[in-house]
């Protein structure tokens, strides 16, 4: 490439030397490979356009300027080395702007000043694993503007697009962890979760980073708001990534890491004990630098999330052949609430809260008890986002208070009153193999409507239920109406007056039949 303008580059095999002293502008999308060395001379300028790729299999040497624009990369080689250039680095990165909160890292061997505006480090001595504290912040974040260390990661605000300069992290890189033991809900200082960044110019491999470092969980949290607009800690959540699957923090799994670390992005992740270091390796860097936070086919999974009040949280469970009834450290990811007003988990029979667990599939029924924490009461849906590969087994969704059992397809919703604070003994999920699975047909079911005539009708199927308790909720939690009700031939109703016009949530209970509906007073 001497003494010529290119304008658009495909991949190019070259056995030889590649030296640049031209412009060189490589179109979005577009690869270049070099499998020898390569030197960018003093007035030569490389820029790589957005989702570009530059790979070098020997020694870079830039003496110029090297510019690579968003979610463009620079792979190196296994072995490939750097030289004493004296040129620049340019490495654009797309973060949020406004009031969102990133998480960043530098691919620079030395940079100063973190992305946005204010902006911090996390240090794990000082955090907490007591989400309580939590607002504004836990306090183990503490304001910082000085050197971004390779390897570590950052919070910042509002950083829109950012361009790091310098000179490019390449090769081994090894970022020391600290441990804490893991302790759910302790005030004392010290927490084992590692604020740590994709080093390099190109993204990284979450599967490779962990099967490297077993020192560490499996499970890779990526800090992104809600998809809501972005209104500070209390409204936003934690991605997580592992060997089940990944979890992402707005409505329908939008956002799910995609299993790669972009470059600039930071993440959390757990240390699992003292000597425990993160090492970075070329090994692990791919082309696929497309996502910032901003499978196996044979899995079977049930993402299930929590909604209602504008608020949403969402649990990934998992049945995996070669994952245990205890905690993986590939496939099960602890629940970090970072959502103040809202949060969903999974439990083991220990109490530990997961965002994401796995089991194997189980021969007999297997019960999933579920914790929910609200700052505030009312009425929310338990929605069935997404069922994958449960052709053996069927799932229901039990409410101990209601006695609801409801069988969940993929898209079920299923409407709930609940109250503000910690609810850990209610709500179950049983997955059951067909062969001692009980039919839908089977649950005696209600038809419920609020007539012009101000009267609540209430129409059973499924069961000769001569008397039922009813009691209606307004979309409060706060309980309304409580009164016995009796059928004839499986028809009833009961008056509404005194009920002011508005939704309520109408259920219907007794030893034979308990189910919940909405009903709308006009």
């Amino acid at each position: 490439m001497r003494n010529a303008l290119l304008l658009l580059l495909i991949t190019v095999k070259v056995n030889a030397q590649v030296v640049n002293e031209v412009n060189v502008y490589v179109r979005p999308g577009t690869e270049v490979h070099v499998f020898e060395s390569m030197t960018n001379a003093n007035t030569g300028t490389f820029t790589v356009d957005q989702g570009g790729l530059l790979y070098v299999d020997g020694t870079l040497v830039n003496n110029g300027n090297m510019t690579f624009n968003n979610a463009a990369s620079l792979l190196r080689g296994s072995t490939g080395s750097d030289g004493t250039g004296s040129g620049i680095y340019y490495v654009k990165r797309q973060g949020s702007s406004g009031g969102i909160y990133n998480f960043w890292s530098s691919p620079m061997t030395s940079f100063n000043g973190v992305p946005g505006n204010p902006s911090y480090l996390f240090d794990s001595d000082l955090g907490n694993q007591d989400p309580s504290d939590d607002q504004p912040a836990d306090p183990g974040w503490v304001a910082y503007s000085g050197n971004m260390v390779p390897g570590s990661g950052y919070a910042g605000r509002g950083a829109g697009l950012f361009t790091f300069s310098g000179d490019v992290n390449n090769g081994n890189i090894n970022y020391p962890l600290t441990f804490h033991a893991y302790s759910p809900g302790s005030p004392a200082a010290g927490t084992p979760f590692n604020l740590c960044g994709n080093p390099f110019p190109s993204a990284i491999s979450c599967a490779s980073l962990v099967a490297a470092n077993p020192e560490v969980n499996g499970s890779i949290y990526f800090w992104d708001d809600d998809l809501s607009g972005g209104s500070g800690y209390a409204v936003s959540d934690f991605a997580v990534w592992n060997g089940t699957g990944s979890l992402g923090t707005g409505s329908g799994n939008a956002g799910a890491p995609n299993g790669y670390i972009s470059t600039g992005q930071g993440f959390q992740i757990r240390a699992l004990n003292n000597s425990a270091v993160l090492n970075f390796t070329n090994n692990m860097r791919f082309h696929n630098n497309a996502q910032f936070f901003r499978t196996d086919d044979e899995i079977s999974r049930l993402f299930l999330s929590l909604e209602g009040n504008d608020l949403y949280n969402q649990i990934l469970i998992g049945l995996l052949e070669d994952a245990t009834d205890g905690e993986d450290r590939l496939y099960d990811a602890f629940k970090i609430r970072g959502n103040y007003n809202i949060s969903l988990a999974s439990l083991d029979g220990d109490g530990n809260e997961y965002a994401i667990m796995a089991f194997p599939p189980p021969s007999v029924e297997r019960t999933v008890p579920l914790s929910v924490n609200l700052s505030q009461g009312g009425v929310f849906r338990f929605h069935a986002n997404s069922m994958e590969n449960f052709e053996g087994y069927n799932v229901y969704f039990h409410d101990t208070r209601t006695g609801q059992n409801v069988l969940l397809h993929e898209g079920t919703q299923v409407e709930v009153v609940i109250s503000a604070g910690e609810t850990y003994d209610r709500f179950n999920l049983n997955f059951v193999p067909f062969a001692t699975g009980i039919t839908e047909a089977a649950l005696p079911s209600a038809n419920l409507w609020a007539g012009n005539d101000d009267l609540l009708h209430v129409q059973l199927s499924g069961t000769n239920l001569e008397s039922a308790l009813i009691e209606l909720f307004d979309l409060q939690g706060k309980l309304v109406v409580s009164r016995q009700l009796t059928f004839a031939s499986g028809m009833t109703t009961t008056p509404l007056s005194g009920l002011s016009i508005g939704a309520y949530v109408a259920r219907i209970s007794s030893d034979e039949v308990n189910v919940s509906k909405r009903i709308l007073k006009q």
